[in-house]
């Protein structure tokens, strides 16, 4: 994640500055993966979104595809705990959230 003061900047003199930057250490920036966006408008980076409200702070939050991600094995614990214990379920479902939330926190 690379940030800026204009999307000019960012379009123009930054990408063959990071491509040759990333060369030199045997790497190559993706034109795929590369987007130039406005922070109020947001983005995804690692499994949060980042964007701006309208008063200007920067909120960090899990991503919409990372919560989806998250909610589908919660759902699989909970449709397939026939034969546990109503603890045992609480064991195995504190186990996922636990580790979602250390990793967005």
């Amino acid at each position: 994640m690379i940030t800026g003061t204009s999307k000019e900047l960012l379009r123009d003199p930054v990408p063959p500055l990071v491509a040759h930057f990333w060369k030199e250490r045997g790497l190559e920036l993706s034109h795929e993966k590369t987007r130039i966006t406005h922070v109020e408008e947001g983005f995804d980076f690692l499994g949060q979104n980042v964007r701006r409200d309208r008063c200007g702070k920067v909120l960090i939050k899990p991503s919409s595809p990372s919560v989806q991600t998250f909610l589908s094995p919660i759902q699989e614990t909970i449709d397939h705990s026939g034969r546990l214990t109503a603890g045992e379920m609480i064991q195995r479902l504190n186990q996922q959230i636990k580790g979602w939330t250390m990793y967005h926190r």
